[in-house]
């Protein structure tokens, strides 16, 4: 997994992308992208809210498919920790 590069402010983004032929459950931990405790997940393709979440978050990807979701920290919630920042 590649580190996150965020810009100031922005909540992180984490693509989840099958180039399988078969569609997959792919994971993303908060900790491999530098969260830590509980965030707010948001799928970018339908705009709606997955909810919150505590320590990783899956998803079932269609064959050559892609699902996009916002990470947003909750308030008390989620610390950052070892995510480069972009400038």
């Amino acid at each position: 997994m590649r580190p996150v590069l965020r810009r100031r402010h922005t909540p992180p983004t984490a693509v989840l992308l099958n180039r399988s032929a078969l569609q997959t459950v792919i994971a993303v931990s908060w900790r491999a992208i530098g969260l830590r405790g509980s965030v707010r997940v948001r799928d970018l393709w339908t705009h709606t809210d997955i909810g919150a979440m505590t320590d990783r978050f899956s998803a079932t990807v269609p064959a050559h498919g892609v699902v996009m979701v916002r990470i947003t920290p909750i308030a008390g919630g989620a610390e950052t920790g070892g995510a480069k920042e972009d400038e």
